[in-house]
């Protein structure tokens, strides 16, 4: 039997939401729900929780940190998005970045990020991206 789980959260009352990011390089073998990355050498990644939704389009402000199982070994790089000019990086550690998101959208949609990751052990740079939605406000 195989049993799949879809976990969404909605950002808190100050608009901030954090996703926690899981990783699995290459010779390791990663859960059934874990996501091939898009650009990268076979590995593999899971957001806890899968999408963040925002409810208002002001002041968002996104979290991202390593679940505490990969966080040794790999370290953040920089995030990009398809429109650069609507995400801010507000700080950025080996291990967390914050981001401040601002596109001027009310309406339902989804933001897309690229949040690119670094191997310490191999050398290697990969991207995860995570799920990001707008709700329209009223």
């Amino acid at each position: 039997m195989l049993i799949c789980f879809s976990f969404s959260a909605f950002a808190t009352d100050d608009n901030t939401a954090t996703f926690t990011l899981e990783l699995w390089a290459p010779d390791e073998v990663p859960p059934h729900d874990a996501k091939h990355a898009e650009i990268g050498n076979s590995y593999y990644y899971r957001y806890t929780p899968e999408v963040v939704q925002f409810n208002s389009n002001q002041n968002r402000k996104l979290n991202i940190e390593f679940h505490e199982n990969t966080e040794s070994r790999y370290q953040f790089r920089w995030v990009t998005a398809t429109s650069p000019g609507d995400v801010t990086l507000l700080s950025k550690s080996n291990s967390l970045m914050e981001i401040a998101i601002d596109d001027g959208d009310d309406v339902s949609d989804s933001i897309y990020i690229e949040v690119w990751v670094y191997d310490t052990l191999t050398y290697e740079r990969f991207m995860c991206d995570p799920q990001i939605q707008n709700r329209p406000t009223t």
